[in-house]
């Protein structure tokens, strides 16, 4: 239908219905982001933006309201290639291509930092690594709960949480440089929407894949990404 949808566009949603305001999607590239939001294109960013350094620098940021772990999505029949970081860091990445969209350049330049030999390159859009990749790019590097999403739509395609220990980054909601009201706001929003079980419910929905399927084993990241079950 043309409908926007994900866990960040049902918050976003049920934010501007608490507040009895008229919603308005506006879109952004990540590398004009902080120059929209200052400019005061729009009052608030509620796309997965990753609170590192240099953004906490430029915006304002709510606390933090899901973690995000680095991951990659590769063909299902290179999985095992991509298992266990220490194995990569053995060969420092040699021959290897890393696709990366704007919001993860933390993880990819940890990527660069462990595989010196590995190149990194940008990449348009995820639709673009899944429909466009004609072997160009190894691997791309995401949250593996961005990542999940994606696989549903593209089953083709499998998420890795490179072994032994997981990287993990916050996402927040972005504002204004300094509109520091508004941030604590959705600080506060955000801790009611943990405590009435909201957040929970949408994460178990649109991340984990709990009634994306009938009839059959729900698709799980804590099963099918993180192998934690079985």
């Amino acid at each position: 239908k043309g409908e926007l949808v994900g866990f960040d566009v049902e918050m976003a949603h049920r934010l501007a219905r608490e507040l009895g305001v008229t919603l308005e999607f506006v879109p952004f590239e990540l590398d004009t982001m902080v120059e929209q939001l200052n400019g005061d294109h729009f009052d608030v960013i509620m796309a997965g933006i990753a609170m590192l350094t240099q953004k906490l620098k430029e915006v304002s940021f709510s606390d933090p309201y899901m973690d995000v772990t680095f991951a990659l999505v590769v063909k299902d029949s290179r999985r095992k290639e991509f298992a266990n970081i220490e194995e990569i860091k053995r060969t420092g990445g040699r021959g290897l291509t890393f696709g990366v969209r704007g919001a993860y350049e933390y993880f990819a330049a940890k990527a660069a930092e462990n595989l010196p030999l590995a190149k990194v390159v940008l990449i348009k859009s995820y639709r673009d690594f899944f429909e466009n990749n004609n072997d160009d790019v190894d691997a791309l590097v995401t949250g593996a709960e961005v990542g999940a999403a994606w696989t549903l739509l593209y089953p083709g395609y499998d998420v890795v949480v490179p072994k032994p220990v997981p990287m993990v980054v916050p996402l927040g909601y972005a504002v204004a440089h300094g509109d520091t009201e508004m941030a604590e706001f959705l600080t506060h929003w955000i801790d009611l929407k943990k405590k009435d079980k909201t957040i929970e419910k949408l994460y178990n929905y649109w991340i984990l894949g709990q009634g994306a399927a009938e009839n059959k084993v729900r698709w799980s990241i804590i099963r099918d990404v993180f192998h934690w079950v079985e």
